[in-house]
C-alpha cells in the first residue's frame, strides 16, 4: 500500500491442490485452475473485507489474511504494464504501448540532448 496506494490491483497465485473455495474466489475459471487466469482486485476491496474468522465457508470472502487455516494462496501486485503471459502462467508479458492520441500511432521520435 505504501508504494501502490489503495488503488493498486492485485491478485492471488493459487497453487496446484489449492481448496476449491480459493479456486472459486481467486481464478476466474475455476474448475481449470491450472489453465485459468487470477481474478484482479483492488488493494483497498480486499482491506475491506476484513477476515474470514467466524464466517461460514459459503460467506468467505477475498482477504489479505489467508483465507482459511492452511491456505498457500500468495497476494500479488499486478503492474498496469503487464499482462497474462500462457506460457509461464503469470503477469509477465509486457503490454504493447498503444498511444491514446491515434494522430501519434507509428511516429517514432528520435531526441537527442546536448550540452
Amino acid at each position: 500500500m505504501k508504494h501502490y496506494g489503495k488503488n493498486a490491483k492485485v491478485y492471488f497465485d493459487v497453487y496446484d491442490g489449492a481448496c476449491e473455495k480459493c479456486c472459486e474466489l481467486y481464478l476466474e475459471e475455476p474448475y481449470i485452475p491450472m489453465q485459468s487466469i487470477p481474478k484482479i482486485f483492488t488493494l483497498d476491496d480486499i482491506i475491506r473485507n476484513g477476515n474470514n474468522i467466524g464466517r461460514k465457508k459459503e460467506d468467505w470472502l477475498p482477504t489479505i489474511s489467508p483465507t482459511h487455516p492452511y491456505c498457500r494462496c500468495t497476494i500479488n501486485h499486478k503492474s498496469d504494464k503487464r499482462e497474462w503471459d500462457d506460457s509461464t502462467k503469470d503477469f509477465t508479458k509486457v503490454k504493447k504501448y498503444e498511444p491514446k492520441n491515434k494522430k501519434l500511432q507509428g511516429v517514432k521520435l528520435n531526441i537527442a540532448i546536448k550540452k
